[in-house]
Parts: C-alpha cells; structure tokens; sequence
C-alpha cells in the first residue's frame, strides 16, 4: 500500500517537473529568466501575486464606514 502512494507521489513529481521544464531544444533557448530559477521560488512568488489580487480585490469590494 505504502509503495502504490510513493509511486504514484513519485509519478506526480515528474510529471510537475516535466510540465515546467523545456522538451526541446528550440524552447530551450527561449527559457526567460524567471524559468531558471528554483520551482519553490516561483510557486512562492505565484502564490505573493495570487494573495495580493485577492487582498485588492477584498479591499476593493470593502464598504468602508
């Protein structure tokens, strides 16, 4: 049981990096910056952005008395 839930945790793994990572040599080398840097540091900044929006939006839809 243990070994089908590291697998399949495994599986996800590659298929995450793959999705982020270039297949071919053409896509390479338009690689921008921000892909170079660590996935932990982007999935943070996605997620500073992520909040900020909704922070605005909050603020924006609160009635202020």
């Amino acid at each position: 049981m243990y070994a089908n839930k590291i697998n399949s945790l495994e599986n996800q793994k590659y298929l995450a990096v793959r999705s982020i990572m270039p297949s071919s040599s053409a896509s390479r080398k338009s690689v921008s910056k921000d892909n170079l840097r660590p996935l932990e540091l982007r999935l943070l900044d996605s997620s500073q952005s992520n909040f900020n929006q909704g922070l605005k939006q909050e603020l924006a839809n609160t009635t202020w008395y």
